[in-house]
């Protein structure tokens, strides 16, 4: 389900934030990374997500903002079900809303 948080088998086990899903095809995610630790702003967009959202360490989603003569690194990632391993948790609504006005920046949506 959108929103939900996973711990998914992706090159080793990785937190992931899941996009879109249908259990018997194709679920899209969107990976949980470390935060940026220098000035983004115009150039990507992150949302925070840590222990609320089930995981022992904050990490974020973080998508690129359309530029010109740019390629957009989005880090989506599309999964199957047997890729997920275990549920960690879910973004508030709150979250899930920020996620969705991120994904419309980043022209994903």
């Amino acid at each position: 389900m959108r929103g939900e948080v996973w711990w998914a088998e992706v090159d080793g086990v990785q937190p992931v934030v899941l996009l879109s899903g249908d259990r018997e095809r194709e679920i899209q995610a969107i990976f949980v990374v470390e935060p940026a630790r220098v000035d983004i702003e115009g150039v990507c967009v992150e949302l925070p997500v840590g222990e609320d959202e089930g995981l022992a360490e904050t990490g974020a989603v973080r998508v690129a903002t359309p530029r010109q003569g740019a390629i957009a690194c989005n880090w989506l990632v599309t999964l199957r079900q047997e890729d997920l391993v275990r549920r960690a948790g879910a973004l508030s609504p709150q979250k899930l809303q920020a996620l969705a006005r991120m994904m419309k920046l980043a022209e994903l949506e």
